[in-house]
């Protein structure tokens, strides 16, 4: 048995090898069968794991754990650090060093990003908004 599942490797291996276009062109048509039963189990799967999508995020990208995120939550009262309102919380952190400043809701988040973090823009902003 486990020489005729050698002897159908090497052959498949060499057909491949053989064939390459050929393969690929299967390969491309598998997936373009295929891609919207595999993109409608992933949907699924975040819907049922939203939970766990985030705190793979929050380990890899920014090195917290779920602990430490909750801990800061409730250090902010569940608050975003900048415009107080109680909404989902996401990591703000700076671009330059990686340190984490805080917790903040997605408008505040996006709007320290389209200032790329400079506080000398942010200033030239508060200028221009108290000019009105």
């Amino acid at each position: 048995m486990l020489k005729n599942r050698e002897k159908h490797n090497e052959y498949q291996k060499s057909y491949r090898l053989a064939n390459l276009e050929k393969d690929k062109a299967a390969k491309k048509r598998y997936y373009e069968k295929t891609k919207d039963k595999f993109r409608e189990r992933e949907k699924i799967w975040r819907k049922n794991n939203p939970q766990r999508t985030y705190i793979s995020l929050l380990k890899c990208r920014y090195g917290l754990s779920l602990e430490t995120y909750n801990k800061m939550k409730l250090n902010q009262n569940n608050k975003c650090k900048l415009c107080k309102k109680e909404t989902k919380l996401f990591v703000d952190h700076c671009h330059n060093s990686g340190k984490i400043r805080g917790l903040l809701c997605n408008s505040c988040n996006k709007a320290l990003g389209l200032f790329y973090d400079s506080v000398d823009t942010l200033k030239e902003a508060v200028i221009y908004l108290e000019m009105i």
